[in-house]
């Protein structure tokens, strides 16, 4: 099974015939069995007919996808979603594919093709005994890539793989199946599969769990609090014949009619945050789950679960108190004290850790980002218009043309060329050298693109031959070649080919993609014009000084003129590709931001509650302390001290774990940023700082309150 863009914008998914009996994915029009029992037979996606056909019936009607394939619809089906599979809007016959690119065929293995083999076993049984005998047919079969044993490429195992755990494959359990050169995101991005990832998942329940807890500790808290306001009310209907369950059965209803409340709040905004969730997590999210009868029967079970442990305790301790507590005001504050503080505490705890792992994540992040690649990513703009494009019929015209005329475009300061860039696109050789095989990368620029892309020249031999290479100082040491070195001899010894690489001088070592990428030998072929050449630039890098925006609109506009229809050919900036190779990492500090954000809100929202709670029943007590002498700073931080208190607490329990869980995610990266310490302690001030302000305002009030009002009281 093989994917390919073709230029009409939409997706084309080739496959064998027994597609739709293999997969359970529903048709709309057709039958399973038939609907690709023609070679020139097409299945496309629901929304692909409407738009192509609109209201009319598109079975039975041609389809011209190219100068020389029509093929005719023989099927509708539902568009793809929640799949591994990419979402294709057409579905072709595998046998088709000759006629996109000779390089793809049944009948051979090259460089530029591949595809995904999926096998249906009987019940119970492990593929994997077949490893071997898989293995075996490979080899036996031709497949060179399975006997060149010295060939740095070459595959020396066979896995298979269940489809259900295929799913999460990119959490690296199947590392071993991929080759030293390929993370499982590079295999993904390979076939354009779908992948989970298990530990965003796990995370999502860790943070969604911590949320819940904090709400049931302010709620707890809060109610507690409040108890000496119910107690009058509970002695009172315990005076008058009610039983210590009714009271408590009261008060454990109101939790119930406070935690549904909450739930039809909470599914409200959950339908109103839903595209802002599913831009975040990158996935679609179906919310009509919960009014299916399994979803209907969780909700409630999640309901009575909330406010069962919401009510429970408060309930208790207020059902609790007798008649005679009303008189001597005994055992009705130290319990409720102390759970008050250490709810709070560890409500600032939490939050002092989740807001330190979102700083830490997110400078991290920023810093990978701008981390020197030994080129220039900032204010670059490259449209990369692919090789079989500029060897159409005109197409190297409509490429040169292009270049003159972006050139012009207001804002753009230099324009040049190139074959393929770093970040952009990875362009690897193999060679010969010393009889040993090795690989590097191979760029190729004119002077003025070696110039916008900023190559860090450590040494410059002054050269001055046209397609003469700047080797990065990797490759010196990769090959021991001297720092004086004017030229290497390479060869392949599969084509008994050999040449003479003129050096120009050494470069700073290249990372293709990002920070995180190693170094591999990289050669920079440098021609002072791209008329110097027959090779097949295809690249076009532009020197952006003015509006960026602005810019690659224009951009865009003259590649549209000059390769209409190609919606393939398309200007991006190099720095923007940089920062996508980081999206997974943005997505979690993202993540970590939100829920620490909405921790900080309820640990806020507790301390307001608590305060305002604590320092309404200590007003008499600051009475009498002014009457005997105490001025309003001194009843200010009598109120103020014990939260601040219950923070610096919180902030230092803390603290080991927030140090072990931020070290723990910076030692999964080659390159991280250093000073820990001093990132926690910007948190904890901020911490501080916010804990002051909220519990300040109460303190102020009630310190300043006359001491005649409260002792008329």
């Amino acid at each position: 099974m093989l994917k390919m863009y073709v230029r009409c914008r939409y997706v084309t998914l080739f496959c064998m015939d027994n597609f739709f009996i293999f997969f359970s994915y529903p048709l709309l029009e057709g039958t399973p069995e038939t609907v690709l029992g023609d070679p020139y037979a097409a299945v496309v996606s629901e929304s692909f007919a409407n738009k192509m056909f609109g209201d009319a019936d598109p079975l039975g009607k041609p389809l011209k996808i190219s100068d020389s394939t029509v093929v005719t619809i023989r099927g509708v089906m539902k568009d793809f979603n929640r799949t591994m599979l990419p979402d294709a809007d057409l579905i072709l016959r595998v046998e088709r594919l000759p006629e996109f690119n000779r390089n793809f065929s049944m009948e051979g293995l090259n460089s530029s093709s591949s595809s995904i083999t999926y096998i249906k076993a009987a019940p119970g049984i492990d593929m994997n005994i077949h490893r071997e005998d898989a293995l075996k047919m490979y080899s036996r079969n031709a497949y060179w890539i399975f006997n060149a044993a010295d060939f740095p490429f070459a595959n020396t195992d066979v896995r298979f793989v269940k489809l259900d755990e295929a799913y999460f494959f990119n959490n690296g359990q199947y590392s071993s199946i991929l080759d030293s050169d390929t993370d499982a995101n590079e295999f993904a991005g390979r076939y354009s599969l779908h992948f989970g990832d298990r530990n965003l998942v796990q995370l999502l329940w860790i943070l969604v769990v911590l949320v819940m807890v904090f709400s049931l500790f302010n709620y707890i808290n809060l109610s507690v609090a409040q108890a000496g306001f119910r107690y009058k009310e509970s002695a009172t209907r315990r005076l008058v014949g009610a039983s210590r369950l009714s009271v408590y059965t009261r008060l454990m209803a109101e939790s119930l009619c406070m935690a549904s409340l909450s739930f039809v709040l909470a599914l409200s905004l959950a339908f109103a945050l839903r595209p802002y969730a599913e831009r975040l997590l990158q996935s679609e999210i179906d919310l009509s789950v919960l009014m299916s009868p399994g979803g209907i029967a969780v909700c409630v079970l999640l309901v009575l679960f909330v406010s069962f442990m919401s009510g429970m305790l408060p309930s208790y301790i207020v059902a609790s108190v007798r008649p005679i507590e009303m008189v001597n005001g005994t055992s009705r504050y130290l319990l409720k004290k102390t759970i008050g503080d250490i709810f709070l505490g560890v409500q600032i705890a939490v939050t002092f850790v989740l807001l330190s792992l979102a700083f830490v994540t997110g400078r991290q992040t920023y810093s990978m980002c701008n981390a020197p690649l030994g080129y220039e990513t900032a204010d670059i703009l490259y449209a990369d218009c692919f090789i079989p494009v500029v060897f159409e019929k005109g197409g190297k015209e409509a490429f040169c043309s292009a270049a003159e005329t972006i050139a012009g475009i207001p804002g753009v300061s230099r324009v040049g060329v190139a074959t393929s860039l770093p970040t952009a696109g990875r362009n690897s050789i193999m060679d010969e050298y010393n009889h040993r095989s090795m690989t590097a990368d191979w760029v190729e620029v004119d002077s003025t693109a070696f110039s916008i892309m900023g190559f860090n020249v450590l040494r410059d031999n002054g050269t001055d031959v046209g397609g003469a290479c700047f080797l990065s100082r990797g490759g010196y040491e990769a090959m021991g070649l001297p720092t004086d070195a004017s030229y290497v001899d390479v060869g392949d010894e599969y084509s008994s080919y050999f040449e003479t690489i003129v050096l120009r001088g050494m470069i700073e070592d290249i990372r293709q993609t990002n920070i995180l990428s190693v170094p591999e030998p990289t050669f920079v072929s440098v021609y002072n014009h791209w008329d110097e050449t027959d090779s097949p630039f295809t690249t076009i890098v532009v020197e952006v000084s003015g509006d960026h925006a602005g810019v690659c609109n224009s951009v865009n506009r003259v590649l549209d003129d000059n390769f209409p229809g190609n919606s393939d050919v398309e200007a991006a900036f190099l720095n923007d590709k940089v920062h996508d190779s980081f999206i997974q990492q943005f997505r979690l500090n993202k993540i970590l931001v939100c829920f620490a954000v909405v921790a900080l809100v309820i640990s806020v929202i507790g301390l307001v509650a608590m305060s305002l709670f604590y320092m309404r029943q200590r007003s008499h007590d600051i009475s009498i302390r002014k009457v005997f002498g105490a001025d309003n700073r001194q009843s200010f931080i009598y109120l103020v001290s014990p939260f601040m208190l219950y923070s610096v607490i919180g902030i230092a329990a803390g603290c080991p774990l927030a140090w072990y869980l931020t070290d723990a995610w910076l030692s999964g990266f080659s390159y991280h940023v250093s000073g820990i310490g001093w990132y926690m302690l910007v948190t904890a001030i901020f911490c501080l700082a916010v804990s002051y302000a909220a519990v300040s305002i109460q303190g102020r009030i009630v310190s300043r309150v006359n001491p005649v009002d409260n002792i008329r009281m």
